[in-house]
């Protein structure tokens, strides 16, 4: 008798102790399981830190358009060995989709410009130390000269598939031909000319972004990065280079890069000093690592 009222008291209980169960086994999970939401502030606690580079030539005074490559190596050098880690693009893309985590302090390498010397000199550099890097070419200065700094050659088709080969660069846009100031003395993506309607404005830039993808596509590179020239960029410019298919736009200012970002924010590289300063001050700050 004693064993029969036992029984069926146990089956009474059985939908508290289901309950119970329930209760520990998702207290366990959200405990020992990180949440969506937890990884992705854990990436976000990161960042990424993008420098920008433009030229590289031999006996000048590094400034922020042109560093010697000697110069150019002793910053990578000294960010090395003050614990930062070089990414690739690709990874930088997958981190701001919240895809995949990136080291901490990581950097992300990239040149603006697309100038022959980014071959020459940054390129064996960049191989010898097995670090990425992203060049944003004028597109247009693939083409024969005469272009508009004929005293510093660019980039030859030869060269970019070169240097596509060593899996060590990633190639955006730099525009085709919207590295000048248009009439007004304004940079070319964001001013009008005298008496541009804005449905020309936007023809104009329409069609120099598809050339700019059209002149990449010839290489057998399809971005989805753009640097504006100049770092100039308003509501009408974005929403066309958005139409034409980038993704990332890239402007200068002192901040890092962290998941869900469209605008990409870059410190210009000056000096090996400057740039270690910069980016140990930016990964020191609140919501750095």
């Amino acid at each position: 008798m004693k064993h029969t009222s036992s029984g069926k008291l146990d089956r009474r209980l059985l939908p508290v102790i289901r309950g119970l169960i329930a209760v520990l086994m998702i207290f366990c999970l959200t405990a020992c399981v990180p949440s969506a939401r937890a990884l992705a502030d854990d990436q976000a606690g990161n960042g990424v830190a993008v420098l920008v580079f433009h030229s590289l030539q031999t006996g000048v005074r590094s400034n922020s358009t042109v560093m010697s490559p000697a110069d150019f190596e002793l910053t990578l050098v000294r960010l090395e060995q003050s614990g930062f880690q070089f990414i690739a693009l690709n990874q930088f893309h997958a981190f701001l989709e919240g895809k995949a985590s990136v080291p901490p302090r990581a950097v992300l390498i990239t040149f603006d410009d697309g100038y022959r010397d980014n071959y020459e000199y940054a390129h064996p550099i960049l191989f010898r130390w097995d670090i990425p890097a992203v060049v944003f070419p004028v597109a247009k200065w693939f083409s024969p000269p005469p272009h508009q700094k004929p005293n510093r050659p660019h980039l030859t088709a030869d060269e970019v598939r070169e240097m596509l080969a060593s899996g060590l660069w990633s190639f955006g846009c730099h525009s085709y031909d919207g590295h000048r100031m248009v009439v007004r003395g304004g940079p070319f993506l964001t001013s009008r000319y005298p008496g541009e309607t804005l449905r020309a404005y936007r023809a104009r830039l329409g069609k120099d972004i598809q050339l700019c993808r059209s002149e990449m596509a010839r290489l057998g590179i399809n971005p989805v990065d753009y640097a504006p020239p100049m770092g100039a960029i308003n509501r009408e410019s974005m929403a066309m280079l958005s139409k034409g298919g980038f993704k990332y736009i890239y402007v200068q200012g002192k901040r890092l890069n962290r998941p869900g970002s469209t605008v990409i924010h870059r410190v210009t590289a000056i000096s090996p000093e400057q740039v270690v300063r910069d980016l140990q001050e930016l990964f020191a700050e609140k919501g750095g690592r």
